[in-house]
């Protein structure tokens, strides 16, 4: 499901607001999605008590829309659909077009393979080397991502060649600060 959420955002944007803009997407795991290398949107994803017969899920979207300035700490790392294409959108045309779109695709859950080939080709790191950092854990390595395993960790390789998988953390491409 984690993937799921921003590949149905990711293809939204880029079906009906960014179609002349080359789009790279997913990032820091499957919870970013960047747009010209730059981050326009994140997601967080929330469970509880899975074990129950009716599953729960709440997912919260955060979209750079119509925003035109960033501060100083995340000026050179973000963007917004306004900066990318010169144009203003209103918020809830994007709020029910991503809707529609999540909707259209709930298939894709049923079809790991599918879902996972779709998730791969739009990510930004993999092949890359990256700076790493667990958010438990404030120092930052380099690492190169290798791949995405089909239970959404990701599995990066270390200077010395040790391949370790992450289901969280956070991933730089080298994008300016």
């Amino acid at each position: 499901m984690s993937a799921f959420i921003p590949h149905s955002f990711f293809s939204r944007l880029s079906k009906n607001y960014a179609k002349d803009i080359p789009l790279i997407s997913h990032s820091n795991g499957p919870n970013d999605v960047l747009l010209n290398g730059k981050k326009i949107a994140g997601f967080l994803l929330g469970t509880k008590d899975m074990s129950n017969k009716e599953k729960r899920i709440a997912i919260g979207v955060g979209v750079n829309v119509n925003e035109q300035n960033f501060g100083e700490e995340i000026r050179y790392t973000a963007t917004s659909l306004f900066n990318e294409t010169r144009n203003e959108f209103a918020l809830e045309d994007i709020v029910i077009s991503y809707v529609t779109e999540l909707y259209s695709e709930l298939t894709l859950i049923n079809d790991c393979n599918s879902l996972m080939s779709q998730w791969k080709s739009n990510c930004a790191h993999i092949g890359k080397q990256v700076k790493f950092r667990l958010l438990v854990d404030s120092e930052e390595k380099c690492a190169f991502v290798k791949d995405i395993l089909p239970d959404g960790s990701l599995k990066l390789v270390s200077d010395d060649g040790s391949e370790r998988c992450y289901f969280s953390g956070e991933i730089s491409l080298g994008i300016r600060n």
